[in-house]
């Protein structure tokens, strides 16, 4: 039996990205995940943990908004959300504001995210 699918499992995801918690990241990424950013880099999972955990990517500010579930297709769920937040990364200072949508996977009872892919919004003028 599938277990249901809650957004707070999202929001988890996004506050343990913001406190750099790689254990807590490592817990609900799956071994085959997959990160598009928006800048068009891709990370696996440890490439992405390592990015994390190295300090090469510090978070400094995120905020999250318009969070939905897009669909809920047997053990699989997309969720949709746009995020802005400001880090450093290898010491240069970004602003991003982009859409996010998250494929999470229950398998063995638990859920795990497969992919995100995250798509830049335009610059205000």
């Amino acid at each position: 039996m599938q277990a249901g699918f809650d957004l707070g499992l999202e929001e988890a995801r996004f506050s343990a990205t913001i406190a750099h918690d790689v254990e807590a990241m490592r817990a609900c990424l799956r071994n085959d995940f997959t990160f598009i950013h928006s800048s068009g880099r891709i990370d696996d999972r440890q490439s992405y943990l390592d990015l994390l955990g190295s300090g090469t990517l510090r978070y400094l500010e995120m905020q999250w908004s318009d969070m939905r579930l897009l669909a809920r297709i047997g053990p699989m769920a997309q969720v949709f959300s746009r995020l802005d937040f400001t880090a450093d990364f290898a010491g240069k200072d970004v602003a991003v504001s982009a859409y996010i949508v998250a494929t999470w996977i229950e398998e063995d009872g638990a859920w795990r995210v497969l992919t995100v892919q995250s798509s830049g919004l335009p610059q205000s003028h």
